[in-house]
């Protein structure tokens, strides 16, 4: 079961992706619901880009400074140097083995939080990214307590 909701979480977030399924400003336009589908963090700058699933994932600069502080934290925390290309914003790390598993699972929390199709989206700093872990592996260990 602790295995199970780690995975369905990632597993779902990949479905929704794969089918592009995943709301955004542009699909909220393409429906009626917003005025426009550019990304407001960008627009702040005078771009004018649309909000897609992989501008908001891993183009947008606020994205691409989260996943910038996400990579040094995993080199600094686990060791580890991670590929950080469209697919690992959108679909995480491919390769699960059990050391990959609680990068996913921050990897979800850092998607969840980039994920703003209808306010300003915001970098996520190193701090943030570190209590993602930290929480992460605290429920671990409660869990393997039990």
């Amino acid at each position: 079961l602790k295995t199970t909701s780690a995975s369905m979480k990632l597993k779902d977030f990949q479905y929704r992706a794969i089918h592009n399924i995943i709301t955004n400003r542009k699909r909220l336009h393409d429906y009626g619901i917003i005025d426009n589908p550019y990304c407001l963090s960008c627009l702040e700058s005078d771009l004018f880009i649309r909000d897609d699933q992989i501008h908001s994932m891993a183009e947008c600069k606020e994205s691409k400074t989260s996943w910038k502080n996400f990579k040094k934290i995993v080199h600094d925390k686990y060791g580890i140097d991670i590929n950080i290309d469209r697919t690992f914003c959108i679909l995480g790390e491919l390769n699960v083995g059990k050391r990959f598993r609680i990068i996913n699972e921050a990897a979800i929390e850092v998607r969840k939080r980039l994920h703003a199709p209808v306010e300003k989206r915001k970098s996520l700093n190193e701090n943030i990214i570190i209590s993602i872990f930290e929480v992460l592996e605290n429920i671990k260990k409660f869990i393997e307590n039990k």
